[in-house]
């Protein structure tokens, strides 16, 4: 159970990054490294690596769709009440967001809907996603942060920053939302 937010020796409820796209990738990698959830920070190791993965997915779509505005990136204490008695769960909320025009899940070597333990990774699909992109992405970003969240949600934002479906040409960019509650995740 996370009970508050560390970065640099302050203790918060909720921190937010605005990254540049221009950015030098080792100064996203420092501040993350300097967040810390209290009270599992065993998880941290995996959050902050499925964290990379997608910081570093929206500044290459960033690049490459020239976009300049900033990427969001939020951690957030909350609470939920528990279907246990009076037990209020506590957990850490983390939303990234994009303008780098969105992606087609169905280009991803696997089903990004479908449940993550019945993925292949040796899979032909996946080997042939890699070759497709000369051995520079694997597909790997969304699946690993799927495996060590309780809950993912991924989203398509227009130009409104409505909400709307995968439409190419449409899409603004992206919205992740993830939610640990904590406890034991690969």
């Amino acid at each position: 159970m996370f009970t508050r937010i560390e970065f640099r020796s302050r203790q918060l409820r909720r921190l937010a990054f605005y990254i540049k796209p221009d950015i030098d990738f080792g100064i996203v990698l420092a501040a993350l490294e300097d967040v810390s959830c209290i009270g599992d920070e065993s998880a941290m190791v995996h959050i902050r690596f499925a964290l990379l993965e997608l910081v570093n997915n929206s500044l290459r779509a960033h690049r490459s769709e020239s976009v300049e505005d900033p990427i969001f990136l939020e951690f957030q204490i909350i609470q939920n009440q528990s279907d246990i008695g009076d037990a209020k769960q506590i957990g850490l909320r983390i939303v990234l967001e994009d303008h780098g025009r969105g992606f087609d899940p169905s280009d991803l070597p696997y089903n990004l809907f479908g449940p993550v333990d019945t993925v292949d990774l040796q899979s032909d699909s996946f080997q042939l996603y890699r070759e497709m992109h000369n051995q520079q992405r694997f597909g790997m970003g969304l699946f690993i942060t799927k495996r060590t969240f309780d809950s993912f949600r991924l989203e398509f934002i227009d130009f409104n920053e409505n909400t709307t479906p995968y439409n190419p040409g449409k899409i603004r960019g992206t919205r992740i939302s993830l939610i640990h509650w904590g406890g034991n995740h690969e």
